[in-house]
């Protein structure tokens, strides 16, 4: 079995879900926290963003499937559902987490909160 697909626990020890991990970029400055997560074949109404404590969690239905009629002759493309989690800092703002799809790829933004952004203060001549 791949090393990019995850077994989930939900549960029930006993039944375990099976998850592509999605290939995701991170970026930041001192204002907030970008997230880019490639999930191909999954549309705005496949996502799904939550909050559960202290962990950001993603999943993702995939869509696509193959052709009616179709056998599989060589496959790159992952065909599943998508699910990754990111634990959250106390610097994160999260009533203002926004996300946005857009061709396969989810986009989090993770503001940083006001007290922990830092604060340029101009010294004047005196």
């Amino acid at each position: 079995m791949s090393n990019e697909i995850s077994k989930v626990n939900p549960q029930n020890e006993n039944q375990y879900a099976n998850y592509y991990i999605p290939k995701v970029d991170i970026s930041y400055n001192e204002e907030e926290t970008v997230i880019l997560a490639d999930m191909p074949g999954v549309d705005n109404d496949g996502v799904d963003v939550s909050l559960k404590g202290d962990e950001l969690i993603v999943t993702g239905k995939n869509s696509v499937s193959i052709p009616e009629g179709f056998n599989i002759k060589w496959q790159e493309y992952k065909f599943g559902n998508y699910r990754k989690s990111f634990k959250m800092t106390d610097t994160v703002d999260l009533q203002n987490i926004s996300a946005t799809m857009k061709d396969g790829v989810l986009k989090l933004i993770l503001p940083n909160q006001k007290q922990s952004i830092p604060v340029k203060i101009k010294v004047k001549a005196g």
